[in-house]
């Protein structure tokens, strides 16, 4: 039962359109499947992380990223930016012929690694989740085990879901398209960036 539930936390947790949905669409519709799946997996990698730090009850790990929060973000908004910018000067000029290009997977599992280790709003939402579902469960090495797996096995189901129903349609989009949605993928991303800076400083 609490495969299932951590794999539903997973799957739920990862399902709303951020900027790594926004990274997965895109690099799926520019580079293909895999390269928007392993996208993807480097989020699912991060969130599995975080179940581990949840499932042990590493306070003293806990404690440190509460300390660093302000830093932690500013680096994630730095890194953000710098990603939003280099995807929209990469992209094809509107009077040039679009073509596909094959991402780097490990530029593609890093990046959203880190952007998930960077970002603030996921590691406390999950710290949160994970208390509450370990109310009355004694911690132990299997319990890690097993919720760790079921956050992996939701989040990377998801990110199958989303890369594969993109790749299933990448085909039937024009060039014209693409270049659009690179130019708007890279502005939402410079968007989430100032966003996740500001809300920081605010709060």
């Amino acid at each position: 039962m609490l495969f299932f539930k951590a794999m539903a936390i997973g799957f739920l947790i990862a399902a709303p359109v951020g900027p790594i949905g926004l990274l997965c669409m895109q690099r799926t519709l520019q580079s293909g499947l895999k390269t928007g799946l392993v996208t993807g997996l480097g989020a699912a990698c991060a969130d599995a992380f975080f179940g581990f730090i949840g499932a042990l009850g590493l306070v003293a790990l806990t404690h440190w990223l509460v300390s660093i929060k302000l830093p932690l973000s500013i680096a994630g908004a730095i890194f953000l930016s710098w990603m939003a910018i280099d995807l929209l000067r990469k992209t094809t000029a509107a009077d040039t012929a679009f073509k596909a290009q094959e991402a780097s997977l490990f530029r593609a599992f890093a990046s959203t690694v880190l952007l998930t280790l960077t970002n603030p709003l996921t590691i406390f939402s999950f710290l949160a989740v994970y208390a509450t579902l370990m109310t009355g469960i004694q911690g132990s090495a299997l319990v890690g085990a097993i919720l760790v797996t079921g956050i992996f096995t939701g989040s990377a189901l998801w990110w199958l879901t989303l890369s594969g129903t993109v790749a299933v349609i990448r085909h039937r989009i024009s060039a014209k398209v693409q270049r659009a949605v690179n130019y708007l993928s890279g502005t939402l991303l410079m968007a989430f960036a100032i966003f996740q800076l500001g809300s920081t400083l605010i709060g």
